[in-house]
């Protein structure tokens, strides 16, 4: 593999991850009995800040007048299905589970990952659409990774609007994981690997 092969591996390595589309039926039926309470799933599309179609879901029991919100924000190299487990839970208890692809991932349109930066402003989107389906009595925002690096920088923008946060695995430090990705996609020397996220840095930023 030649020098601008491994450059370009790398770089998409970081901010295009493995996309792992999937069939709407492997969110479960549109309506289905949980725990003997009638549970619906509404799918979503909404446009990003960038303006790229994202797919989402959104699971509540029309027979309540009232749910809690759980908004499930997905990992690098995750997708909205990582949320599917949540849904058993609006049949046993007053919540409501909802679910986005970040741009470039799942079934979302193509684009590339910020790691929060314009992620959080898409969640901000989503959540005016959840609204106008349902009228939560409180938000609650789980994330894993990149998802709950998303979830903390939003709840710090909007901490009115956020009355609990789940935090599966937050990253301290971006240079961080982008290096690891990087060294684990390529076998090149860790200085190498510095050299090139410079250059990376350079196409983001452009």
């Amino acid at each position: 593999m030649s020098i601008s092969e491994l450059y370009e591996k790398a770089w998409k390595t970081i901010i295009c991850p493995y996309r792992v589309r999937h069939k709407l039926a492997s969110l479960g039926p549109s309506e289905q009995k949980l725990e003997g309470r009638l549970v619906v799933r509404v799918d979503i599309e909404f446009l990003s800040v960038s303006g790229k179609k994202l797919s989402g879901f959104l699971s509540y029991s029309p027979e309540l007048a009232e749910h809690d919100l759980i908004v499930y924000l997905h990992g690098n190299g995750g997708c909205k299905t990582d949320a599917v487990d949540l849904i058993h839970t609006v049949g046993r208890y007053e919540v409501a589970v909802a679910a986005f692809d970040f741009g470039g991932c799942g079934n979302s349109e193509d684009g590339y990952l910020t790691y929060g930066v314009n992620e959080c402003d898409d969640l901000g989107l989503f959540l005016n659409v959840l609204y106008k389906q349902i009228k939560p009595r409180s938000l609650t925002i789980w994330g894993r990774s990149m998802g709950a690096v998303t979830a903390i920088m939003f709840a710090q923008r909007h901490s009115s609007r956020v009355d609990g946060l789940v935090l599966d695995g937050p990253f301290r430090s971006l240079a961080t994981i982008v290096e690891r990705a990087s060294c684990e996609a390529s076998p090149l020397p860790k200085p190498i690997i510095q050299a090139f996220l410079y250059f990376v840095r350079r196409k983001v930023d452009a």
